[in-house]
């Protein structure tokens, strides 16, 4: 297990190019940057020093993947037990790059043996833990990005030993959704590792694409397959009939969980509709979003056939027509339909953007969909029409209402079922 501390040199950061300036740079915001490969169990001279260290070549790789430079003095990366690494004042990430960050040692790229000790993608920036080490445990840690402010950018725990002598990348590659898989298990892989590059050795300017026929699930729909496949993520509904219908990000000043108390964090809600014909069985299922997971449902959490359930951030949700004074959206619920609060105790959406995804006890992605800044508007996002597989779009634009949410109901105030 690699938790020997290391003496090597703090934050010793060496690029390959001319970066952007701190004026062109803004602030990440959750979905900008991504964990995209760790090595807990170096296998040999991940750091291109000259010498293989089972602690000093340990390394985390975050990418970039917006089109925009990107500050980093504002995060800080951190396991279980502290922060390992805080970026220096001025730092910059170019557009579709990556910053590697090793245990220690004296990273270089000399251009010799082994591959990837080669000269770096434009852009990369390379940087020894400013504490000193990593320390990651090979027998499981959990490792987050984190604004200096709290917010959670990106996260990961891994819980086995499965990535003996190679490292966990995210497969496909700079997807916030992927799963994590072993490097020398993708068909494309160059070696155990790729610090700074793709798996294939190509830089992380160059779309993303899926080896013909790897054998492997993704969970994702990877379109029609074949070599050079662009992968599209965007919003995959992978169980028919199981739709994340309605999410309200932004309540502004509504009263949307009709408990006479407004509140913009707990009178968020996600809702979810079972169009099926048959009971689903989300028993130990979670609801997350881009940050973390949000609410894990109990056990024997059947969803009925037609049946809503609408889940608030907090609060105490009142749908037995007497509050219809705060909102014509606070009748008496249908029958059909079922309230319930965030676990974790929030849902904490981003009113600028997010992607949502409902997961099996499993971990198999059941349903998803993702919104973006048109949701700061003090109204909720619906599909329309309602219980459809298409985009989010605003209330008040959908089914000609005019209403600013629904939530249990049609856009209309009607019963939400598949008939």
């Amino acid at each position: 297990t690699s938790t020997t501390s290391t003496t090597s040199t703090t934050s010793t950061t060496s690029t390959t190019s001319t970066h952007p300036t701190t004026s062109t740079a803004r602030l990440p915001a959750v979905g900008d940057l991504v964990i995209n490969e760790v090595l807990y169990d170096p296998p040999d001279d991940a750091n291109c020093d000259g010498t293989a260290n089972s602690t000093q070549d340990e390394f985390v790789e975050i990418v970039n993947r917006t089109e925009e430079p990107l500050l980093l003095d504002a995060l800080s990366l951190s396991d279980g037990d502290e922060v390992r690494h805080v970026w220096r004042p001025g730092t910059v990430l170019p557009a579709q790059s990556a910053a590697v960050v090793f245990g220690g040692g004296a990273p270089t790229a000399p251009g010799t043996p082994p591959w990837h000790c080669g000269t770096s993608p434009e852009g990369t920036l390379v940087d020894v833990a400013s504490s000193g080490r990593l320390s990651l445990s090979n027998t499981g840690d959990t490792l987050s990005l984190r604004l200096t402010y709290g917010d959670i950018l990106d996260t990961l725990t891994y819980t086995s030993t499965s990535a003996q002598d190679q490292s966990l990348v995210r497969w496909p590659e700079m997807e916030l959704k992927s799963a994590w898989m072993t490097h020398e298990d993708l068909r494309d892989s160059s070696g155990p590792h790729s610090p700074g590059r793709r798996v294939d050795g190509r830089p992380f300017t160059e779309p993303a694409s899926v080896p013909e026929d790897t054998g492997l699930d993704t969970g994702l729909d990877t379109g029609s397959g074949g070599s050079g496949t662009t992968i599209d993520t965007a919003e995959p509904v992978l169980l028919e009939g199981l739709i994340i219908n309605e999410v309200m990000a932004d309540p502004g000043d509504l009263d949307a969980n009709c408990d006479g108390t407004l509140d913009t964090i707990d009178d968020e809600y996600i809702e979810i509709v079972n169009t099926q014909k048959d009971a689903i069985d989300l028993s130990g299922a979670t609801l997350s979003d881009e940050v973390s997971v949000r609410h894990v449902f109990g056990e024997d959490a059947w969803l009925a056939p037609a049946h809503v359930w609408v889940i608030f951030s907090a609060g105490t949700p009142t749908f037995d027509g007497s509050s219809l004074a705060l909102g014509e959206h606070c009748i008496e619920w249908p029958a059909n339909v079922t309230g319930h609060v965030a676990s974790t105790g929030t849902l904490a959406l981003n009113n600028l953007g997010d992607t949502l995804w409902l997961e099996d006890s499993s971990g198999t992605i059941l349903a998803s969909v993702s919104y973006g800044s048109e949701a700061n508007d003090d109204q909720s996002l619906t599909r329309d029409p309602d219980l459809s597989t298409s985009s989010l779009v605003q209330h008040t634009l959908a089914g000609g209402s005019g209403r600013r949410l629904s939530p249990g109901t049609r856009v209309d105030g009607s019963v939400l079922s598949e008939e």
